[in-house]
């Protein structure tokens, strides 16, 4: 589990770097679109 939560904060840390380039909606689309793209 603690490698899942550390994979996790790592994955959190790559996309907040994309944070300020969308809009409020915009990044909730954005989110869970490219973490679904990735695990697919």
């Amino acid at each position: 589990m603690d490698d899942a939560k550390g994979l996790w904060s790592c994955w959190q840390s790559l996309l907040s770097s994309f944070r300020g380039e969308f809009t409020l909606g915009g990044w909730a689309r954005f989110a869970p679109w490219v973490t679904g793209t990735v695990l697919c």
